[in-house]
């Protein structure tokens, strides 16, 4: 139970990195334009 927490708490901590990353891009290629 407890490894399965971690899991899913990187996991969570995973995605919120990963769409940081796509919005910074995005607000990056909206003000090269």
């Amino acid at each position: 139970m407890e490894y399965f927490h971690y899991v899913s708490t990187l996991d969570y901590v995973l995605l919120g990195f990963i769409a940081l990353l796509v919005f910074w891009n995005l607000v990056e290629a909206s003000l090269r334009r």
